[in-house]
């Protein structure tokens, strides 16, 4: 299941050049949507918010990343089992350890909301619509983090990213560390799947057996990845010396310019008002009740 999960996660994140408008977009643009989602997602999963805030923002990312040009259909189509088992196990974790219905009347207090309990082992596992609430949005939360990740390294080039934080003002040694950052996400996928089929080739069969030891078969992949890793980090550091590279903030030359275009100031305008209806509801000029 891991490996399928893995290699979805190499198509999806792996960039690919695109005419569609997601490619467009500058960097900076991108990096933004990527920030209000986690922050505006943090927020709303709180007990005072319905889940219904996140399942919007996981559906406005659903539709930026089909009409951008993101394969979601195609591995959903291919793996989307895998997808709603990893998201179900996310739920009941998420439900078990919400712990929503110890102190009923302190919540009562807190929240100003009337808890309901669907099922308790005391002092263990509280079932309640607090609880239920926060699980269905700490769940989507995640997913909308993945979603907005997955969009900023699908349709952008590093290199690109770093020469826009730049134009803003950030410092190059800080531009450089975030979109490097940003590359280690792909280049773990790509290890752990070149170990993968290279234990596969040398007779290993991670699938057979019982849970505990699968688990203990993992000792066999991520050993060799840490050195897959420390030699591809040595390498970078071979490749980054021999093009002279440095942290000072000389300027330097770029292949491609990175304009704001209409497509930029529309999410820009989008972010703008979604920022202002976040902040209003923090300083509690917008309500909502939760069921």
């Amino acid at each position: 299941m891991i490996i399928q999960i893995l290699s979805m996660a190499k198509s999806l994140i792996d960039y690919e050049p695109s005419d569609r408008f997601l490619y467009k977009l500058n960097p900076i643009t991108k990096m933004v949507i990527l920030i209000v989602v986690i922050i505006s997602g943090m927020v709303f999963s709180g007990p005072s918010y319905p889940y219904t805030l996140n399942l919007a923002i996981f559906l406005f990312l659903i539709v930026v990343s089909i009409s951008g040009g993101i394969p979601l259909g195609k591995e959903l189509r291919l793996r989307g089992a895998y997808v709603l088992g990893i998201a179900l196990i996310l739920f009941i974790g998420n439900l078990i350890f919400a712990r929503g219905g110890e102190d009923l009347e302190l919540i009562r207090l807190r929240y100003g909301i009337e808890p309901k309990v669907y099922f308790s082992i005391p002092r263990f596992v509280y079932i309640t619509n607090i609880s239920l609430n926060y699980a269905i949005s700490k769940t989507i939360l995640i997913l909308n983090s993945v979603l907005a990740v997955i969009i900023l390294l699908k349709s952008t080039r590093l290199s690109d990213l770093t020469y826009s934080l730049q134009k803003i003002g950030v410092p190059y040694s800080i531009a450089m560390l975030i979109s490097t950052s940003f590359r280690c996400i792909p280049m773990v996928t790509d290890g752990l799947l070149i170990v993968y089929d290279a234990e596969r080739a040398r007779g290993f069969e991670m699938e057979k057996g019982g849970i505990l030891e699968r688990i203990k078969q993992w000792k066999a992949l991520l050993i060799p990845l840490m050195f897959v890793l420390l030699k591809w980090v040595d390498l970078m550091s071979i490749v980054f010396q021999s093009r002279g590279l440095d942290f000072s903030n000389r300027r330097r030359s770029h292949l491609r310019e990175q304009h704001f275009s209409l497509a930029d100031w529309v999410f820009t305008v989008f972010v703008v008002i979604s920022s202002v209806f976040l902040v209003l509801i923090l300083t509690g000029t917008i309500r909502f009740k939760v069921g």
